[in-house]
């Protein structure tokens, strides 16, 4: 997914920067980028910083979909998942690589809405 989405980010910021030259916007767009990259390169490097860990209720739990069956021992370090510890426990694991690039899909976003934003003032004092 990263190999379509940043060189499709860099070419429109490019694009969108030589109409309305706003320099954020290219600033968060290379955050963006960044961010997904080492989200996307996070897992080989994970088994050093870890993600977030989180206690699940027994409410919450069952608001998700639980199924003592469905949750095994497997630690995945692209995705989200549930775990039970010995003490029958119950914690939702979010890896480090959702978390970055979660936050460079946010940036991302923040770019778009810029570059929409930005060139339709440009089109607006162009008309008038």
């Amino acid at each position: 997914m990263a190999l379509i989405v940043i060189p499709l980010v860099l070419s429109m910021t490019i694009k969108n920067f030589n109409k309305h030259g706003r320099k954020w916007v290219v600033a968060t767009s290379v955050i963006g980028v960044t961010l997904i990259i080492l989200g996307a390169l996070a897992p080989y490097f994970e088994s050093s910083i870890p993600g977030l860990s989180l206690a699940l209720t027994e409410a919450f739990t069952v608001h998700l979909g639980y199924v003592p069956a469905e949750i095994s021992a497997c630690v995945d370090q692209c995705c989200p998942s549930m775990h039970v510890d010995d003490s029958n426990i119950k914690t939702l694991a979010i890896p480090l690589a959702s978390i970055i690039t979660t936050l460079g899909g946010i940036a991302l976003i923040a770019t778009h809405i810029g570059n929409l934003c930005a060139c339709k003032c440009c089109n607006t004092k162009a008309s008038t």
